[in-house]
């Protein structure tokens, strides 16, 4: 046995398992997230519930990333993030890709007042609300099936 060996294995080992402990705090911080965006589907709500569906797609995404020992990003741009996940696992389906440049422009509206012509608690409708919610929902759909795939094999 080579000197260092074992030391290197425990190492790994112990990277491996904080990689996964990480993958899972984020997937289950971002399934609360959207459970909370869909409850805020609501007057008054639409704005946070927009904003709190992207923030959903951002720890998902970061998830996987952490997965794949790839948790060096720390920028919260979701577009950014898909692509850096997809040199991991591949490109994404369209509708992934669409669902997460939609959530991206929303970005600054859901927050700030100066960003649009209207300020943030105007600017969103419950069909809106409904959309981002359903395409946020579409994301964490794939990256839970893309999660699966991984650990079967």
């Amino acid at each position: 046995m080579e000197r260092g060996t074992g030391s290197d294995q425990r190492r790994d080992d112990s990277r491996k398992q904080k990689q996964t402990v990480m993958s899972r705090s984020f997937i289950e911080q971002a399934t609360g997230e959207l459970r909370v965006a869909e409850m805020l589907v609501q007057p008054g709500g639409y704005h946070v519930a927009v904003r709190q569906a992207r923030l959903a797609v951002e720890l998902a995404l970061k998830a996987l990333l952490w997965r794949h020992q790839d948790h060096g990003e720390r920028g919260h741009n979701v577009v950014t993030l898909l692509n850096k996940a997809e040199t991991w696992v591949g490109a994404a389906p369209g509708i992934v890709r669409d669902s997460v440049r939609d959530l991206q422009a929303t970005a600054q509206i859901t927050s700030y007042p100066d960003a649009s012509e209207n300020i943030p608690l105007h600017e969103f409708q419950e069909a809106d609300a409904t959309k981002y919610v359903s395409a946020a929902r579409e994301v964490l759909t794939w990256i839970d099936e893309v999660i699966v795939l991984e650990s079967k094999q």
